[in-house]
């Protein structure tokens, strides 16, 4: 039992605060900051494009990061992280760069798609990514554990996202092992199911 519960409350939730104009991002994550980041100039908040932008812009040593609290469950570190960013109002464009109210089912606030669609405007995505985005979201996947108890089988990533309201992007990520899970499910592509099913039974 004491496993189980170490193994659950492995989140912690962390705030990065612009030491230029004290503008500041809530976030939460079951891995170190380090590897949250991805690399020294933040490449895995590409998501969360208000903070990543200003990284780019101010630069990662002009962002001081500071660890709120840690050895907490998944439902611990939502509720932190939707009271701070509601209480610091990071999802207000003079407070922070939280695009979210936080937790796996934040909504973007109408300032807050504004701000995205700001952010948007005038990019160009060539022909090649818009074909590796069209070839991964075409690609058949696996919902794992299932709340029905099933393993179910999706035509696409598009397709599960209709089903198992989840974002296509985040079952994506998912199944290439970027998050843990999706919608509170565990993906993977069938590809890769069907070869983990192989090694299991060989």
């Amino acid at each position: 039992m004491k496993q189980t519960n170490e193994k659950q409350c492995r989140y912690i939730v962390y705030i990065y605060t612009n030491k230029c104009n004290d503008k500041k991002y809530v976030g939460m994550t079951n891995q170190s900051l380090k590897s949250r980041r991805g690399n020294s100039m933040f490449s895995d908040y590409r998501n969360c494009t208000e903070f990543y932008n200003a990284i780019q812009k101010y630069g990662a040593e002009a962002f001081e990061e500071n660890v709120v609290a840690e050895f907490l469950s998944l439902e611990e570190a939502e509720a932190m992280e939707k009271k701070l960013i509601a209480e610091l109002r990071t999802q207000e464009e003079a407070f922070g760069y939280n695009l979210r109210s936080g937790g796996r089912d934040g909504k973007h606030s109408k300032k807050t798609k504004e701000r995205i669609g700001k952010a948007n405007k005038g990019m160009v995505i060539s022909e090649e990514h818009k074909e590796q985005i069209s070839r991964a979201n075409s690609l058949k996947v696996v919902c794992l554990e299932h709340k029905d108890g099933m393993t179910i089988l999706f035509d696409s990533v598009l397709h599960a996202g209709k089903i198992a309201a989840g974002h296509p992007s985040t079952i994506s990520k998912a199944c290439k092992g970027i998050n843990k899970t999706a919608g509170g499910y565990e993906w993977m592509y069938l590809t890769e199911y069907r070869k983990f099913m192989n090694n299991a039974v060989a």
